[in-house]
């Protein structure tokens, strides 16, 4: 069986490849075997007619019915060829020619007309059930260019912010990153403020005791100082007495100088009467003489005791004095010992309220120092959040690229499809004329002898966005900018212009060709010609494609998000470069 198959499959494929072929494959068997009927039947005919003249018996009327037969055999295959050749051509007009018709529209993808046949048989019904189809594939087709063309617009905004948010990610992690290390040097620190606060509690302790003491100490010392200055009261009053019973010693030695100096005249006096007395007051003169001499001696003593007195009193004078001053100097320091007691008091005081709070403070620091552990784990988990985070929002920029690129690869499979509808279709038809006459344009500059195909890209120095010229740059500013500019017009486009397979633009539309200002922020949108757009992926694609067109969606450099049309452009059956068009999404959209 399988032979048999393989045998008809091959046959099938090789001979009988269509209806028309099938059609005559059936008719010559049959017109075959009337032939070979026609041609029997005329040899018998014949054969019959040599035995009977033979035999002598053959007559008008059976030389009439075998003419007859002769003629029948002859006319038959002609009629069948007649007829068959009537039955092929109706079959070729009714079937085939409508089939062919129905098919070359398919293949054509061609579904902006109605399949319009003058029959109502099984092909009639077949047009029109295909009308039908057409119809529906003309709604899905649009609806699926729409439907391509939002989720092109919706992937390449969340392309933008998936990408955006991968680099907020990005920053996220790193600040979780710092924020981690400083959580971990915030929990060091705390557990060293936490440990230091401990050694301050027990030195404050320590130092409160130490305080508590010393208070004591010094009020021991107020009191010691009070006694010693009440005792040095009692010393000074007795210095005062000693003072005035020493101001009597001397009145009491002035006296006894008093004496003293009467003595002597007395002595005096008595050796001048010893001396009248003679010898008889001899012995009274040697008492007076002695009497004389005790009273120099008295007054020698004193003398003596007077400038003692004297000096004692000037030293008990400098003692009370001394007294007064120490008197003076205790009070001061008893009153700074009292003052230093309440300073003290006070500092106890301060120490046991310092030594409580502490206390709480070194609770507190230890409650800290865990949260701050806490806080330190929480920062490592945002930390590798962030980086799960910033992973799966690449992978997500990524998938949205992807998915990007199938909705373009959707767009341009469904844009193959003609169905007489829909903006797209419309613009994809007249950006091809336009094409066409670029093409045709840039062509004829080769032919004049421009280098069209000059890919030594010459810096134009101190230019920020950065410039290039060629030797093609400024024939092609004179002679393609008004056609570009009649192209943006006609289509209605953001921009239509022609740029090389590295991306080179060397001319761009009338407005955004100015003169570079110097400043950034204008020039990157008023000075976009001679400048190489070959950055990102789709600048990329659009230069290269060599499909019939390439339909992007992208976010441009302006932050504009565009709808891009490429073409490719051959000059002398090579790729130059392609005419890109920019349109504003929602044109398509609404139509």
């Amino acid at each position: 069986m399988n032979l048999i198959k393989g045998l008809y499959q091959w046959v099938e494929r090789a001979l009988f490849n269509s209806l028309l072929r099938k059609l005559l494959g059936c008719m010559v068997p049959i017109y075959l075997m009337l032939l070979v009927l026609s041609g029997y039947t005329l040899q018998v005919t014949r054969t019959l007619r040599s035995n009977l003249s033979t035999a002598g018996r053959l007559d008008a009327t059976t030389l009439e019915h075998l003419a007859r037969t002769e003629s029948m055999a002859i006319a038959i295959p002609i009629l069948a060829l007649v007829v068959a050749a009537g039955a092929f051509l109706t079959f070729h007009l009714s079937v085939a020619v409508p089939l062919r018709k129905i098919t070359g529209i398919i293949q054509g993808g061609d579904f902006s007309k109605d399949v319009d046949l003058d029959t109502h048989d099984e092909i009639g019904q077949l047009a029109a059930g295909f009308n039908r189809f057409a119809g529906e594939i003309r709604n899905i087709l649009d609806s699926s260019k729409r439907l391509g063309l939002s989720i092109a617009v919706g992937s390449t905004r969340t392309t933008k912010l998936a990408s955006d948010s991968a680099v907020d990610a990005q920053r996220q992690g790193a600040l979780s990153e710092r924020i981690t290390r400083t959580s971990q040097d915030v929990a060091e620190a705390v557990g060293n403020v936490a440990q230091v606060t401990g050694h301050i509690t027990a030195s404050t302790l320590e130092n409160l005791e130490a305080a508590r003491m010393t208070r004591t100490e010094l009020l021991e010392a107020d009191a010691s100082m009070a006694t010693t200055n009440r005792r040095l009261a009692e010393f000074s009053a007795l210095v005062v007495r000693l003072n005035e019973r020493s101001e009597r010693i001397i009145d009491v030695v002035q006296l006894i100088e008093g004496v003293s100096e009467q003595t002597k005249l007395l002595a005096l006096n008595a050796s001048i009467e010893a001396a009248h007395a003679g010898e008889a007051g001899k012995g009274f003169a040697v008492v007076a003489e002695e009497v004389r001499k005790l009273s120099g001696n008295v007054g020698e003593a004193a003398e003596e005791i007077s400038r003692n007195l004297g000096d004692m009193l000037r030293e008990v004078e400098l003692t009370s004095q001394g007294i007064q001053e120490i008197t003076m100097d205790f009070q001061g320091t008893s009153g700074i010992l009292g003052r230093a007691s309440e300073h003290f008091a006070k500092l106890v005081r301060d120490f046991e309220e310092n030594s409580a709070q502490l206390t709480g403070a070194t609770s507190a620091v230890g409650s800290i120092s865990g949260t701050s552990v806490e806080i330190h784990q929480q920062a490592q988990d945002i930390q590798n959040l962030s980086a799960t985070a910033e992973g799966r929002l690449q992978e997500s920029t990524r998938f949205s690229g992807d998915m990007n690129r199938a909705t373009e690869r959707l767009l341009e499979l469904v844009s193959r499809f003609r169905t007489g509808t829909g903006e797209l279709e419309s613009v994809i038809q007249r950006t091809l004329r336009w094409r066409d006459a670029m093409e045709t344009r840039i062509q004829e500059l080769a032919a004049r002898g421009v280098d069209v195909f000059d890919q030594s890209y010459r810096p134009v120095p101190d230019t920020n966005p950065q410039k290039f010229m060629t030797s093609y740059a400024a024939v092609f500013a004179r002679e393609l900018q008004p056609l570009f500019d009649e192209a943006r017009r006609d289509l209605g486009s953001i921009y239509s212009v022609a740029l090389d397979v590295n991306g080179y633009l060397a001319i761009h539309h009338s407005g955004v060709s100015d003169p570079l200002t110097g400043d950034p922020k204008v020039d990157v949108l008023k000075s976009r010609h001679q400048r190489i757009y070959f950055t990102v992926e789709t600048e990329k694609r659009r230069a290269r494609n060599t499909e019939a067109f390439l339909f992007q969606t992208y976010m441009r450099d302006t932050g504009e998000i565009l709808n891009d049309l490429a073409l490719p452009i051959r000059i002398g059956g090579r790729h130059w470069g392609a005419m890109v068009n920019g349109f504003n999404p929602e044109r398509f959209l609404q139509g």
